[in-house]
């Protein structure tokens, strides 16, 4: 085998011309395959890029809608509770109107009865100072202190019981005097 050859110049330029011409052959080549392949991939980064972009803007699109609704969903709930916050405040006030009146009526029908009660008192005590001065006024002069015609007309249950305390007050003072009736 042999090892390096000499060659004559011109042979040696020729190899030398036609390796430069192989190798200038073989970078256009590859520039051209390196072009080639940089332009196929700008292509699938472009569509990638359009891809990535068409679903970024479908996401916003989705997220968008999806908002919308939860805020018109919102809005229709708040309009239900105002509503029905509204009807119940307009019952609440529609029963406390039946209540203000009912306390006027049972504080009017209260005060009417207390003056009736009063005065029915004052009756009652006018009745019982003038039978008991008459008492009095019979026990002092001697005489009995029970006038029969009184006790048989038409009085209470509760003027009898007066009446008849009456008598056993008088009853108790004379027999504290010593006579009895």
């Amino acid at each position: 085998m042999i090892q390096d050859p000499d060659y004559e110049t011109p042979i040696l330029a020729q190899i030398k011309t036609k390796l430069t011409n192989l190798m200038g052959k073989v970078a256009k080549i590859a520039e051209a395959e390196m072009a080639a392949a940089q332009e196929k991939q700008a292509k699938a980064e472009g569509a990638y890029n359009v891809v990535t972009a068409f679903y970024e803007q479908e996401k916003d699109n989705v997220v968008k809608i999806v908002e919308e609704e939860r805020d018109k969903s919102i809005a229709q709930a708040q309009s239900s509770q105002r509503r029905e916050v509204a009807a119940l405040d307009k019952k609440t006030a529609d029963w406390q109107k039946k209540a203000d009146i009912l306390s006027g009526t049972g504080e009017a029908q209260y005060k009417q009865l207390l003056q009736n009660a009063d005065s029915n008192l004052d009756i009652r005590l006018q009745m019982w100072l003038v039978s008991h001065l008459a008492r009095a006024s019979a026990i002092a002069d001697g005489q009995s202190p029970v006038p029969h015609t009184v006790l048989q007309q038409g009085l209470s249950n509760a003027d009898r019981n007066l009446e008849i305390l009456g008598v056993e007050a008088a009853r108790g003072l004379r027999k504290t005097e010593g006579s009895t009736p």
